[in-house]
C-alpha cells in the first residue's frame, strides 16, 4: 500500500481569497511537500509580504485504517485540522486571544436581522444580478417578480426594528 510520501513529492497551488461580500481579496500560494511533511504559505497580507511552513503530521485512525493528518500550528505547536487566519496569519485558534466572530458580538435585536432577513435579502440580490432586468426597454417579470420579495424583506425589516425600538 502506497503512502501519501510516496506518491508526490511536492505541488504547488494558488488559492484566490474571497472577502466576506465574495469580492476577490488576493490569493495564497500553497507549496506543498510530502517528502519532508509541510505546507509553505506564500502571500501578502496589506503590503506585507508573509512566507511561513506548517508542518504536517499524522496519526493513525482510531478506525484501524489509514492516517489522520493534522496541522502543527508554527505558533503553539498543537495539533489542528483547522487554521484560523485572523490578523494576517493561519495558525491554531488557541494562538489568538479575545478574538470571535462578528456575529457573537450582536445585540440579539441585530442577531435577528442577521439570521432572518439578511440571507433572503442576499440570495435576491444575487438572483437579481444573474437575470435579465429589461427587456425591449421594459422590466422583465422575473425582475419585477425579485423587486417585489426585496420590498417585502424591506418591510419585515422595518417592522421588527418599530417593534425593538418601542419595546420597554
Amino acid at each position: 500500500m502506497e503512502t501519501a510520501r510516496n506518491v508526490v513529492a511536492s505541488a504547488y497551488r494558488r488559492l484566490d481569497v474571497m472577502d466576506q461580500s465574495r469580492e476577490p481579496a488576493g490569493n495564497i500560494n500553497l507549496i506543498i511537500d510530502t517528502r519532508e511533511m509541510y505546507i509553505e504559505l506564500d502571500y501578502k497580507y496589506g503590503d506585507e509580504p508573509r512566507n511561513y511552513r506548517v508542518q504536517l503530521v499524522s496519526v493513525p485512525s482510531n478506525l484501524g485504517k489509514g492516517q489522520v493528518w493534522y496541522f502543527l500550528c508554527p505558533h503553539t505547536g498543537k495539533r489542528c485540522r483547522i487554521l484560523y487566519g485572523v490578523g494576517g496569519w493561519f495558525l491554531h485558534r488557541s494562538a489568538f486571544r479575545g478574538c470571535c466572530y462578528d456575529r457573537q458580538t450582536l445585540s440579539k435585536k441585530d442577531r435577528i436581522f442577521d439570521y432572518t432577513i439578511f440571507p433572503r435579502q442576499i440570495e435576491i440580490n444575487d438572483q437579481m444580478r444573474k437575470c435579465r432586468k429589461t427587456y425591449q426597454g421594459k422590466p422583465t417579470r422575473r425582475y419585477k417578480s425579485l423587486m417585489r420579495r426585496l420590498e417585502k424583506c424591506d418591510d419585515i425589516q422595518r417592522t421588527i426594528g418599530r417593534y425593538w425600538n418601542n419595546r420597554p
